[in-house]
């Protein structure tokens, strides 16, 4: 068998490879952002180690692209090489997309979309209940054993949003206005590739990963930030929610002013129009 360097010593052949790879790595680097550069992208994350995470995470995937270009010449797409490339993208936006929605949903955790999403009960058995003595007994009817009852008392529980589904993370997102119904969709398709890349799914499925599923990744990628910057624009911020409690307070004060001075709600409602609807 003939090696390409079978000629060479073995320090010129370590020296050509390690050119090699050093070109390499520039071209995979070259015209990307950092992954110190990407931090901007994520500015609306006040947790600075899930936004550097965050950062670091979009620069791999972006770096693998890159990787999977510089290659092109020598993988096709029946390479073993290049479904290396392809499935690690596709777990890194996964990855992505899910920690910035579960970030959300933990900042809306009281919103009644997150509450009934995560809404679990709990059943406690109650200790005394029946007279001592006394049992509550049925027949299974499919096995025919006797089984025992206990008297319980539910009690509403409230599970962390990450034990969601990733479908009913995105479900809850979108009912708080934070991305579209097409976004969603997008997202899930990417997600569920995303687990069918693991090895024995893979295999079940016939899982084929293909370059255009990481196109859809990055482009969703791009729309899914930007749904979340118009979210976050029109979005009720601190200082709107104070000014909100600032302005309620001075009328109910100036409402009870006039309570105070007898003045009737039909009076009030020719002073205040719509005050019967508050």
């Amino acid at each position: 068998m003939m090696y390409p360097y079978s000629l060479r010593n073995f320090t010129d052949i370590r020296q050509d490879t390690h050119e090699q790879a050093r070109y390499i790595h520039w071209f995979c680097q070259n015209h990307m952002d950092t992954h110190t550069s990407n931090l901007k992208l994520f500015d609306f994350i006040d947790d600075d180690a899930l936004k550097t995470r965050i950062a670091k995470e979009l620069y791999v995937a972006r770096y693998f692209c890159k990787l999977q270009f510089a290659f092109k010449p020598v993988w096709n797409q029946e390479s073993f090489e290049l479904f290396g490339c392809l499935k690690l993208q596709i777990v890194q936006y996964g990855g992505i997309f899910e920690a910035i929605i579960v970030y959300f949903l933990r900042k809306n955790i009281d919103h009644v979309a997150v509450r009934n999403k995560t809404k679990t009960p709990e059943y406690i058995h109650q200790e005394g209940a029946l007279a001592k003595g006394v049992s509550i007994q049925q027949q299974d009817k499919k096995s025919g054993q006797i089984e025992s009852l206990y008297l319980c008392k539910k009690k509403e529980s409230y599970k962390n949003v990450e034990l969601l589904r990733m479908e009913e993370k995105l479900e809850a997102a979108v009912e708080i206005g934070i991305i579209s119904d097409q976004t969603k969709k997008s997202i899930l398709n990417i997600y569920n590739l995303r687990n069918s890349v693991h090895i024995q799914k893979a295999a079940k499925n016939e899982i084929e990963l293909e370059i255009d599923h990481c196109k859809n990744a990055f482009s969703t990628f791009w729309e899914f930030l930007e749904e979340i910057r118009k979210y976050l624009e029109y979005s009720e911020t601190p200082e709107m929610k104070e000014e909100e409690e600032r302005i309620k307070s001075e009328f109910e004060e100036s409402i009870n002013s006039l309570n105070q001075k007898n003045v009737t709600n039909s009076e009030i409602e020719m002073l205040v129009p719509g005050f019967e609807s508050l």
